[in-house]
């Protein structure tokens, strides 16, 4: 991938992009809410968490008014790290390309920040794309060669676990179009706990503490997950 044309995570097309304005932000309407997580390339750096940009415009870094929406995946991203991300303007885009997130910087030169909405990567910069209510958005430091990382997902018991009680937890991998598939050989850890996943992409573990239990879900070269399981006595 040339990390010349990498701005927002997304690999662009080589002519300038025409950003069409969000029109939640001019018209002052409530935005959507969104769901935001990011992974560093070895370690989660935020949870998965839930947003609503306020309508405006990002001005960081030299970017005009009226260029990048806060209705946007970009927007999401400055409000979930509470305004902790970095990166360059690129005018003749009218995109950024980022290039630190919560203190880790990834240049482009190995990794980069690539963004998924919908498990999907995305085929736009963080400034076009158009938050929709209920979405999935993750940036993630990925090679800027090589194969193509995928994110996992990992879920817990509806409603927790008790302690001393097997669980199950599941693991799956999503595709190049966001489907799932039970991702088996999968690593999952968590409070001094390690289990493997099977065929069908289950784990079994036995939680030895009360309390939140974070569990991360890993596999070779593919993106990690959390989730967190309330363990009950």
């Amino acid at each position: 991938m040339n990390t010349k044309k990498i701005l927002g995570g997304a690999a662009l097309a080589a002519s300038a992009v025409s950003l069409a304005v969000a029109p939640a932000a001019l018209a002052g309407a409530t935005l959507p809410k969104v769901s935001v997580r990011v992974e560093g390339k070895t370690k989660t750096l935020l949870r998965a968490a839930d947003v609503r940009p306020k309508p405006g415009w990002i001005t960081r870094y030299g970017a005009p008014k009226h260029a990048c929406s806060t209705d946007t995946v970009q927007g999401a991203l400055g409000v979930a790290t509470k305004g902790r991300w970095k990166g360059t303007w690129y005018t003749s885009y009218r995109e950024y390309l980022i290039t630190g997130i919560l203190g880790e910087t990834e240049s482009g030169v190995k990794n980069y920040w690539e963004v998924f909405v919908g498990h999907v990567a995305a085929s736009a910069g963080a400034c076009e794309l158009a938050l929709q209510r209920g979405e999935h958005v993750l940036f993630a430091a990925v090679p800027s060669t090589g194969k193509a990382e995928l994110p996992t997902g990992i879920t817990g018991p509806t409603g927790g676990a008790k302690l001393g009680v097997p669980f199950t937890v599941h693991v799956v991998l999503y595709n190049a179009k966001g489907k799932p598939h039970p991702l088996s050989g999968a690593t999952v850890k968590g409070g001094g706990l390690t289990a493997t996943t099977n065929a069908k992409g289950n784990a079994t573990l036995v939680a030895t503490k009360t309390g939140k239990l974070v569990l991360t879900a890993s596999h070779k070269a593919e993106i990690r997950s959390e989730t967190v399981v309330k363990i009950a006595s």
